[in-house]
């Protein structure tokens, strides 16, 4: 019979993620139903980095996380690359989009606030001026994350600390 300190359930990124941060301070076994890893791992839960979305506690640890995000992995695959994100609005959402600059504006030292002709030139297919977009904020600091690359520096760190 096998014992441990720490036992986590599902080899999902957060599983995984987790399991990686605990096997330093005590045995840790990682237990996953599929036959892979990060089977249900997806564009949409682990592989975008952003501080458009939760309130202070989900952006505080997306702040945390971006010095590990910007590294390259075990075997030397950038766990990321720069991706801009756009939060736009039309007049009536200029509020919103105040509200929310201001939210992410402690989080993050890549927001631009646009005006229309910027928006335009940065993305010219969006109807832009009048009752169109009028403004926007760009976050630089937004990354896409190589969920596979993830996972396998995740496996390698419990690895490397014993955890099974």
């Amino acid at each position: 019979m096998q014992t441990a300190d720490f036992l986590i359930v599902g080899g999902g990124i957060a599983g995984v993620s987790a399991a990686a941060r605990l096997a330093p301070h005590g045995r840790t076994i990682l237990l996953e139903a599929e036959d892979g890893f990060g089977y249900h791992s997806s564009g949409r839960s682990a592989t975008y980095y952003h501080f458009g979305i939760g309130k202070s506690v989900v952006r505080g640890m997306t702040a945390f996380s971006r010095a590990h995000f910007e590294t390259a992995g075990v075997n030397g695959t950038a766990l990321s690359r720069p991706s801009s994100a756009l939060f736009i609005a039309p007049p009536e959402m200029l509020a919103g989009l105040d509200a929310l600059e201001a939210e992410m504006r402690p989080y993050s030292d890549g927001l631009e606030r646009l005006d229309a002709n910027a928006v335009r030139a940065v993305m010219p297919v969006l109807r832009c001026g009048g009752d169109g977009i009028v403004a926007a904020v760009l976050d630089r600091t937004a990354r896409r994350l190589d969920s596979e690359a993830l996972q396998q520096d995740y496996r390698a760190a419990i690895k490397r600390e014993g955890g099974r």
